[in-house]
């Protein structure tokens, strides 16, 4: 792995996109100018709330885009916007 994903669709709303290109907006949004660890941190949270299933769902997706769980995702958040077109 080169540690490069895809860029999002632009076509496509959020809750079209795939669990890569999800992962890569919440890192990107939540922790982009982090250190690799800050980064894994939150994948690794994303991963736990998933398998505890007790976080919006079971899905990387669920968990991922449930609301107010991560702020970059929130309709107000100025990080939103950059989501889906991030360079």
């Amino acid at each position: 792995m080169n540690g490069t994903v895809p860029l999002p669709d632009t076509a496509k709303p959020l809750e079209e996109q795939t669990d890569d290109i999800l992962l890569a907006c919440l890192l990107f949004g939540e922790a982009r100018g982090g250190t690799p660890e800050a980064q894994y941190a939150v994948g690794c949270v994303v991963r736990n709330r998933v398998l505890a299933g007790r976080y919006g769902g079971n899905t990387w997706k669920d968990v991922i885009l449930r609301p107010k769980q991560f702020s970059c995702f929130n309709p107000q958040d100025i990080n939103r916007k950059k989501l889906l077109d991030p360079l």
